[in-house]
Protein backbone atom coordinates (compact mmCIF):
# COMPACT_ATOMS: atom_id res chain seq x y z
CA UNK A 1 0.00 0.00 0.00
CA UNK A 2 1.37 3.38 -1.04
CA UNK A 3 1.74 5.83 1.84
CA UNK A 4 1.03 9.52 1.17
CA UNK A 5 2.82 12.30 2.98
CA UNK A 6 0.74 14.86 4.96
CA UNK A 7 1.50 17.45 2.25
CA UNK A 8 0.19 15.13 -0.50
CA UNK A 9 -2.96 14.42 1.53
CA UNK A 10 -3.61 18.13 2.06
CA UNK A 11 -3.12 18.89 -1.64
CA UNK A 12 -5.45 16.06 -2.63
CA UNK A 13 -8.07 17.19 -0.15
CA UNK A 14 -7.91 20.77 -1.40
CA UNK A 15 -8.35 19.62 -5.00
CA UNK A 16 -11.33 17.45 -4.15
CA UNK A 17 -12.97 20.18 -2.07
CA UNK A 18 -12.69 22.53 -5.03
CA UNK A 19 -14.37 19.96 -7.25
CA UNK A 20 -11.22 19.34 -9.29
CA UNK A 21 -10.28 15.99 -10.80
CA UNK A 22 -6.76 14.66 -10.68
CA UNK A 23 -6.56 14.47 -14.49
CA UNK A 24 -8.30 17.78 -15.17
CA UNK A 25 -6.13 19.95 -17.49
CA UNK A 26 -4.55 22.99 -15.86
CA UNK A 27 -2.83 26.13 -17.02
CA UNK A 28 0.68 25.77 -18.42
CA UNK A 29 1.80 28.75 -16.33
CA UNK A 30 0.40 31.72 -14.44
CA UNK A 31 1.66 34.80 -12.59
CA UNK A 32 0.26 37.45 -10.29
CA UNK A 33 0.67 40.83 -11.97
CA UNK A 34 0.52 43.95 -9.83
CA UNK A 35 -2.56 46.18 -10.22
CA UNK A 36 -4.52 43.61 -12.21
CA UNK A 37 -4.47 42.30 -15.78
CA UNK A 38 -6.57 43.76 -18.58
CA UNK A 39 -4.80 43.04 -21.88
CA UNK A 40 -2.72 40.28 -23.43
CA UNK A 41 -0.88 40.16 -26.77
CA UNK A 42 1.67 37.76 -28.27
CA UNK A 43 4.71 38.82 -30.26
CA UNK A 44 4.64 37.61 -33.89
CA UNK A 45 7.23 34.92 -33.11
CA UNK A 46 5.14 33.71 -30.15
CA UNK A 47 8.05 33.94 -27.72
CA UNK A 48 6.89 37.00 -25.77
CA UNK A 49 3.59 37.86 -24.12
CA UNK A 50 2.62 41.44 -23.30
CA UNK A 51 0.11 42.22 -20.56
CA UNK A 52 -1.23 45.58 -19.38
CA UNK A 53 -2.37 46.47 -15.86
CA UNK A 54 -4.67 49.13 -14.41
CA UNK A 55 -2.17 52.01 -14.59
CA UNK A 56 -1.09 51.15 -18.13
CA UNK A 57 2.18 49.44 -17.25
CA UNK A 58 3.07 46.82 -19.87
CA UNK A 59 4.69 43.64 -18.56
CA UNK A 60 6.79 41.38 -20.78
CA UNK A 61 6.86 37.61 -20.17
CA UNK A 62 8.65 34.70 -21.80
CA UNK A 63 6.35 32.10 -23.34
CA UNK A 64 5.39 29.52 -22.23
CA UNK A 65 6.89 29.79 -18.73
CA UNK A 66 5.86 33.43 -18.07
CA UNK A 67 9.28 34.39 -16.76
CA UNK A 68 9.39 38.19 -16.38
CA UNK A 69 11.36 39.98 -19.12
CA UNK A 70 10.82 43.58 -17.99
CA UNK A 71 8.13 46.21 -18.20
CA UNK A 72 7.23 49.48 -19.92
CA UNK A 73 5.68 52.43 -18.04
CA UNK A 74 2.19 53.70 -18.82
CA UNK A 75 -0.33 56.33 -17.75
CA UNK A 76 -3.82 54.89 -17.71
CA UNK A 77 -5.50 51.54 -18.31
CA UNK A 78 -5.08 50.34 -21.88
CA UNK A 79 -8.01 49.79 -24.22
CA UNK A 80 -5.79 48.16 -26.85
CA UNK A 81 -2.35 46.52 -26.83
CA UNK A 82 -0.60 44.85 -29.75
CA UNK A 83 2.60 44.31 -31.65
CA UNK A 84 2.59 45.28 -35.31
CA UNK A 85 2.64 42.10 -37.43
CA UNK A 86 6.34 42.54 -38.20
CA UNK A 87 7.13 42.73 -34.48
CA UNK A 88 8.96 46.03 -34.76
CA UNK A 89 6.45 48.22 -32.90
CA UNK A 90 4.19 47.99 -29.85
CA UNK A 91 0.98 50.01 -30.20
CA UNK A 92 -1.27 50.96 -27.27
CA UNK A 93 -4.48 52.92 -26.82
CA UNK A 94 -5.50 54.50 -23.53
CA UNK A 95 -8.30 56.97 -22.84
CA UNK A 96 -6.27 59.99 -23.94
CA UNK A 97 -3.96 58.85 -26.73
CA UNK A 98 -2.43 56.31 -29.08
CA UNK A 99 1.22 55.50 -28.37
CA UNK A 100 3.64 53.80 -30.75
CA UNK A 101 6.77 52.25 -29.21
CA UNK A 102 9.85 50.72 -30.77
CA UNK A 103 9.65 47.09 -29.62
CA UNK A 104 13.44 46.92 -29.31
CA UNK A 105 13.42 49.98 -27.05
CA UNK A 106 15.91 51.90 -29.17
CA UNK A 107 13.68 54.88 -30.00
CA UNK A 108 11.50 57.10 -27.82
CA UNK A 109 7.73 56.38 -27.80
CA UNK A 110 5.64 58.46 -30.19
CA UNK A 111 2.17 59.83 -29.43
CA UNK A 112 -0.06 60.17 -32.49
CA UNK A 113 -1.38 63.67 -33.22
CA UNK A 114 -5.09 62.85 -33.43
CA UNK A 115 -6.42 66.40 -33.10
CA UNK A 116 -9.02 68.35 -31.14
CA UNK A 117 -11.81 65.76 -31.17
CA UNK A 118 -9.58 63.16 -29.50
CA UNK A 119 -8.38 65.73 -26.97
CA UNK A 120 -11.99 66.57 -26.11
CA UNK A 121 -13.65 63.14 -26.16
CA UNK A 122 -10.78 60.78 -25.61
CA UNK A 123 -10.06 57.56 -27.49
CA UNK A 124 -12.57 54.71 -27.25
CA UNK A 125 -10.65 51.86 -28.86
CA UNK A 126 -8.17 50.91 -31.58
CA UNK A 127 -7.24 48.09 -33.94
CA UNK A 128 -4.33 47.37 -36.27
CA UNK A 129 -4.39 46.15 -39.87
CA UNK A 130 -1.87 43.62 -41.17
CA UNK A 131 0.28 46.08 -43.14
CA UNK A 132 2.21 47.30 -40.05
CA UNK A 133 0.98 50.87 -40.42
CA UNK A 134 -2.81 51.21 -40.81
CA UNK A 135 -4.93 51.60 -37.69
CA UNK A 136 -8.61 52.19 -36.92
CA UNK A 137 -9.19 54.51 -33.96
CA UNK A 138 -12.58 55.16 -32.37
CA UNK A 139 -13.10 58.75 -31.21
CA UNK A 140 -16.54 59.95 -30.07
CA UNK A 141 -18.93 58.84 -32.88
CA UNK A 142 -16.29 58.55 -35.63
CA UNK A 143 -13.70 56.05 -36.80
CA UNK A 144 -10.38 57.57 -37.79
CA UNK A 145 -8.23 55.44 -40.08
CA UNK A 146 -4.63 56.43 -39.42
CA UNK A 147 -1.22 55.81 -40.96
CA UNK A 148 0.83 55.37 -37.78
CA UNK A 149 4.10 55.40 -39.72
CA UNK A 150 3.48 58.84 -41.24
CA UNK A 151 1.21 59.96 -38.35
CA UNK A 152 -1.55 61.18 -40.65
CA UNK A 153 -5.25 60.59 -41.16
CA UNK A 154 -6.21 58.29 -44.04
CA UNK A 155 -9.99 58.47 -43.64
CA UNK A 156 -12.76 59.54 -41.26
CA UNK A 157 -15.85 57.30 -41.11
CA UNK A 158 -18.98 58.98 -39.79
CA UNK A 159 -22.54 57.80 -39.24
CA UNK A 160 -22.92 56.48 -35.70
CA UNK A 161 -25.53 58.06 -33.46
CA UNK A 162 -23.71 57.16 -30.23
CA UNK A 163 -20.18 57.12 -28.88
CA UNK A 164 -18.06 54.21 -30.06
CA UNK A 165 -17.03 51.34 -27.81
CA UNK A 166 -15.30 48.97 -30.27
CA UNK A 167 -13.52 49.12 -33.62
CA UNK A 168 -11.89 46.52 -35.87
CA UNK A 169 -10.06 46.71 -39.20
CA UNK A 170 -9.45 44.17 -41.94
CA UNK A 171 -5.92 42.81 -42.44
CA UNK A 172 -5.53 44.73 -45.72
CA UNK A 173 -6.82 47.96 -44.14
CA UNK A 174 -9.57 48.37 -46.75
CA UNK A 175 -12.55 47.76 -44.44
CA UNK A 176 -13.39 48.69 -40.86
CA UNK A 177 -16.09 47.76 -38.37
CA UNK A 178 -17.34 49.80 -35.43
CA UNK A 179 -19.88 49.53 -32.62
CA UNK A 180 -21.40 52.34 -30.56
CA UNK A 181 -23.35 52.39 -27.31
CA UNK A 182 -26.71 50.83 -28.13
CA UNK A 183 -26.05 51.25 -31.86
CA UNK A 184 -25.94 48.60 -34.58
CA UNK A 185 -22.41 47.62 -35.63
CA UNK A 186 -21.37 49.10 -38.96
CA UNK A 187 -19.12 47.76 -41.71
CA UNK A 188 -17.20 50.44 -43.64
CA UNK A 189 -15.43 50.85 -46.95
CA UNK A 190 -12.32 52.82 -45.95
CA UNK A 191 -11.33 54.23 -49.35
CA UNK A 192 -14.84 55.43 -50.12
CA UNK A 193 -15.53 56.54 -46.55
CA UNK A 194 -18.99 54.98 -46.76
CA UNK A 195 -21.03 52.60 -44.65
CA UNK A 196 -21.18 49.29 -46.50
CA UNK A 197 -23.46 47.22 -44.27
CA UNK A 198 -24.71 46.71 -40.73
CA UNK A 199 -23.89 43.66 -38.66
CA UNK A 200 -27.33 43.02 -37.26
CA UNK A 201 -27.79 42.03 -33.63
CA UNK A 202 -31.18 40.77 -32.36
CA UNK A 203 -31.58 43.67 -29.94
CA UNK A 204 -32.70 47.06 -31.21
CA UNK A 205 -30.06 48.62 -28.94
CA UNK A 206 -27.30 46.01 -28.76
CA UNK A 207 -24.61 45.87 -26.10
CA UNK A 208 -21.53 44.97 -28.12
CA UNK A 209 -18.52 44.16 -25.95
CA UNK A 210 -16.01 42.88 -28.50
CA UNK A 211 -15.20 42.84 -32.22
CA UNK A 212 -12.53 40.69 -33.84
CA UNK A 213 -11.46 40.46 -37.49
CA UNK A 214 -10.00 37.13 -38.58
CA UNK A 215 -6.38 37.42 -39.80
CA UNK A 216 -7.51 35.76 -43.05
CA UNK A 217 -9.80 38.75 -43.68
CA UNK A 218 -12.75 36.48 -44.43
CA UNK A 219 -14.65 36.61 -41.13
CA UNK A 220 -15.64 39.08 -38.45
CA UNK A 221 -16.88 38.17 -34.97
CA UNK A 222 -19.05 40.26 -32.64
CA UNK A 223 -20.16 39.57 -29.07
CA UNK A 224 -23.52 40.88 -27.86
CA UNK A 225 -24.41 39.98 -24.28
CA UNK A 226 -24.02 36.17 -23.98
CA UNK A 227 -23.96 35.45 -27.71
CA UNK A 228 -21.25 35.59 -30.36
CA UNK A 229 -22.10 36.14 -34.01
CA UNK A 230 -19.77 35.67 -36.94
CA UNK A 231 -20.19 37.38 -40.30
CA UNK A 232 -18.84 37.19 -43.82
CA UNK A 233 -16.45 40.14 -43.76
CA UNK A 234 -17.09 40.98 -47.39
CA UNK A 235 -20.85 41.45 -47.17
CA UNK A 236 -21.66 41.64 -43.47
CA UNK A 237 -24.10 38.74 -43.86
CA UNK A 238 -24.41 36.45 -40.87
CA UNK A 239 -22.57 33.12 -40.75
CA UNK A 240 -23.17 31.37 -37.43
CA UNK A 241 -24.31 32.12 -33.87
CA UNK A 242 -22.19 30.74 -31.02
CA UNK A 243 -24.07 30.14 -27.78
CA UNK A 244 -22.92 28.69 -24.46
CA UNK A 245 -21.64 31.54 -22.32
CA UNK A 246 -23.90 32.17 -19.34
CA UNK A 247 -22.86 35.79 -18.81
CA UNK A 248 -21.49 38.65 -20.92
CA UNK A 249 -18.79 37.81 -23.48
CA UNK A 250 -16.04 40.35 -22.86
CA UNK A 251 -13.31 39.43 -25.37
CA UNK A 252 -12.66 37.57 -28.62
CA UNK A 253 -9.58 36.36 -30.52
CA UNK A 254 -9.15 34.44 -33.78
CA UNK A 255 -6.43 31.98 -34.66
CA UNK A 256 -4.10 32.94 -37.51
CA UNK A 257 -5.89 30.59 -39.93
CA UNK A 258 -9.32 31.92 -38.95
CA UNK A 259 -10.61 28.43 -38.12
CA UNK A 260 -10.67 28.84 -34.34
CA UNK A 261 -12.28 31.56 -32.26
CA UNK A 262 -11.57 32.00 -28.54
CA UNK A 263 -13.90 33.93 -26.21
CA UNK A 264 -13.71 34.99 -22.59
CA UNK A 265 -16.61 36.01 -20.40
CA UNK A 266 -17.99 37.29 -17.15
CA UNK A 267 -19.10 33.70 -16.51
CA UNK A 268 -15.44 32.95 -15.64
CA UNK A 269 -14.87 30.73 -18.67
CA UNK A 270 -12.73 30.71 -21.79
CA UNK A 271 -14.40 28.92 -24.68
CA UNK A 272 -12.74 27.56 -27.80
CA UNK A 273 -14.94 27.40 -30.92
CA UNK A 274 -14.86 26.03 -34.42
CA UNK A 275 -15.42 29.38 -36.14
CA UNK A 276 -16.91 27.93 -39.33
CA UNK A 277 -19.32 25.46 -37.73
CA UNK A 278 -20.07 27.43 -34.55
CA UNK A 279 -19.45 24.33 -32.45
CA UNK A 280 -17.82 24.39 -29.01
CA UNK A 281 -14.47 22.57 -28.91
CA UNK A 282 -13.49 23.18 -25.28
CA UNK A 283 -14.35 25.13 -22.12
CA UNK A 284 -11.69 26.33 -19.69
CA UNK A 285 -12.98 27.24 -16.23
CA UNK A 286 -11.26 30.22 -14.60
CA UNK A 287 -11.25 31.63 -11.07
CA UNK A 288 -12.39 35.11 -12.12
CA UNK A 289 -13.99 37.02 -14.99
CA UNK A 290 -11.92 37.03 -18.17
CA UNK A 291 -10.83 40.48 -19.35
CA UNK A 292 -8.80 39.52 -22.43
CA UNK A 293 -7.72 36.51 -24.47
CA UNK A 294 -5.12 35.95 -27.19
CA UNK A 295 -3.96 33.02 -29.31
CA UNK A 296 -0.29 32.46 -30.11
CA UNK A 297 0.61 32.78 -33.81
CA UNK A 298 0.94 28.98 -34.14
CA UNK A 299 -2.43 28.48 -32.42
CA UNK A 300 -0.95 26.25 -29.72
CA UNK A 301 -1.22 28.55 -26.68
CA UNK A 302 -4.08 30.64 -25.25
CA UNK A 303 -3.24 33.59 -23.03
CA UNK A 304 -5.77 35.20 -20.70
CA UNK A 305 -6.01 38.18 -18.36
CA UNK A 306 -8.30 37.64 -15.37
CA UNK A 307 -10.20 40.28 -13.42
CA UNK A 308 -8.30 40.15 -10.12
CA UNK A 309 -5.21 41.64 -8.52
CA UNK A 310 -5.18 39.58 -5.31
CA UNK A 311 -4.06 36.32 -6.96
CA UNK A 312 -2.62 35.01 -10.22
CA UNK A 313 -4.17 36.91 -13.10
CA UNK A 314 -2.10 36.23 -16.25
CA UNK A 315 -2.46 32.67 -17.55
CA UNK A 316 -1.28 30.60 -20.50
CA UNK A 317 -2.86 27.30 -21.54
CA UNK A 318 -1.75 24.63 -23.98
CA UNK A 319 -4.60 24.22 -26.48
CA UNK A 320 -3.78 20.52 -26.89
CA UNK A 321 -4.59 19.95 -23.21
CA UNK A 322 -8.20 20.99 -23.81
CA UNK A 323 -8.90 20.36 -27.50
CA UNK A 324 -8.48 16.74 -28.60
Amino acid sequence: MTRRSPIMILALGAALSAGALADEPKEAASVQQERGAFNVAFSPDGKTLLSGNQDGTIFKYEVPGLKAKGKLPGKGMLKFLSYTPDGKLIVTVDKKKVTVRDAAGEDEPKTLKLGDEADRWGVAHGALAGDNKTMAIGVNKSVYVWDIEADKQVAKLEGHSAQLVQVAISPDGKKAASAGFGDQTKLWDVAGGKEQAQLKAPRAQPNVQALAWAPTGKSLAMSEEKEIRTFFAGSGEGKVVLTGHTDTVRCLAYSADGKTLVSGGSDKTIRVWDAAEGTLKATITCAEKVNAVALSPDGKIIAAALDTSSKNNVFVYNVSDFVK
